[in-house]
């Protein structure tokens, strides 16, 4: 019998519980924990890319704009040439207040910020919100360009599709070739919280 609060797995500074672990098991949401895991082991992989947390990620969308620059003054992502930030649909400052996750990737060569939302649009405002924040910390004025992608076909898989894209991207980066997201079909994403439990297993 495993406690939901046990400690099952840890990378960095990064752990994930028996729920955490229970979420991608079952056809539900997965909790923000399991992002920030991946998040923080894709990070390790590049020198000159990087993926932030979605506590960071939400931190840098409700700050003040007046505030930005003070706050995330001495930022590391601001080196890199390719950064992901996990997008939710929540405007709250709570932890796990929102009910859809997105991409939002920064390409520094292209001078772009890319969208990639699997349920399309419903991301759109917080996108554009982070967006303009994230040029006011990095000095830039990218636009967010929405890229079409394979949707969704329930209502929980957000979390799976982010992680997917993650790897992805950060995959193709290292090659130096682009992914397309409009061309992965559309059952994978989904079939993806397996592959997501194997990583872990091997991650540890």
């Amino acid at each position: 019998f495993i406690m939901s609060h046990e400690i099952l797995f840890s990378y960095g500074d990064s752990v994930l519980y028996a729920v955490d672990v229970e979420s991608i098991e079952k056809p539900d949401f997965i909790t923000d924990n399991v992002i920030s895991f991946f998040f923080e082991y894709l990070s390790n992989q590049s020198e000159y890319a990087s993926c932030i947390s979605p506590s960071v990620a939400q931190l840098i969308k409700m700050s003040p704009s007046s505030q930005l620059l003070d706050i995330f003054e001495d930022a590391e992502f601001k080196k890199d040439e390719l950064v992901l930030f996990p997008i939710n649909d929540s405007f709250s400052t709570e932890e796990s207040s929102g009910e859809h996750w997105s991409l939002l990737c920064y390409v520094k060569a292209e001078n772009a910020f890319y969208h990639i939302d699997s349920l399309n649009g419903y991301n759109s405002k917080s996108a554009r919100l982070l967006t303009r924040h994230l040029n006011t910390i990095l000095e830039t004025n990218c636009k967010c360009v929405s890229l079409c992608c394979t949707q969704q076909n329930n209502g929980y898989d957000c979390g799976p599709h982010v992680i997917f894209y993650a790897f992805e991207i950060m995959k193709y980066y290292k090659h130096h070739q682009k992914f397309n997201a409009e061309t992965v079909q559309q059952s994978f994403p989904s079939k993806y919280r397996e592959t997501i439990l194997s990583k872990i297993r091997s991650i540890k």
